[in-house]
């Protein structure tokens, strides 16, 4: 319960009031079972659980390097050689992300985007084209098609990772905003 005209939260109420997380926008401590901030209402749940990251790529060392870069990170990562194994992925937990490659047997890149964002349950997932493809018509047709960045390969994983983290909004790593909010 909150106090009226205080905003503040009555601790006593709570058995452990230590137990607690700093919301990252306004900073005002919550107790952590709670699921949005009692201050500002930012849902503090979404901030502390790991977005989740699926890697398409028919290279089995590209998927392998993704996968490690971003666990390493704190995102849940999963990864399809196929856009037919991504599709069942999805199907059964829609990703925060994709990165895909471009050039893929059966079903393209861009193919692939479009696909998702025709539909309604897939088409806000953020997008990543990673490829080797470098023409500017190329990249022109994929961002038009609903990407939201194009990294052409070889890349820098830092500018991988910044890449994602600017997609969802978040200019830190997730585990150093986790960090931080359970400080």
């Amino acid at each position: 319960m909150i106090q009226q005209g205080t905003g503040e939260i009555p601790w006593k109420l709570f058995k452990n009031p230590m137990n607690t997380v700093l919301c990252p926008t306004c900073e005002f401590e919550s107790p952590s079972e709670f699921r949005f901030c009692g201050h500002c209402g930012y849902n503090l749940a979404e901030h502390l659980s790991a977005p989740s990251i699926l890697v398409v790529d028919d290279e089995p060392y590209i998927m392998q390097l993704l996968q490690h870069l971003f666990e390493l990170e704190g995102y849940e990562v999963r990864v399809a050689s196929n856009v037919k194994e991504a599709l069942a992925q999805i199907a059964c937990e829609v990703p925060s992300v994709v990165i895909t490659d471009m050039m893929m047997p059966e079903i393209n890149g861009n193919q692939f985007i479009e696909m998702l964002k025709k539909d309604p349950q897939t088409r806000r997932v953020k997008i990543i084209a990673l490829t080797v493809l470098d023409a500017f018509d190329e990249i022109r047709k994929t961002v038009l098609l609903g990407a939201d960045d194009y990294i052409c390969k070889p890349f820098d994983p830092q500018e991988l990772l910044w890449s994602v983290q600017r997609v969802l909004g978040r200019f830190h790593s997730f585990k150093e905003q986790r960090e931080k909010a359970l400080d």
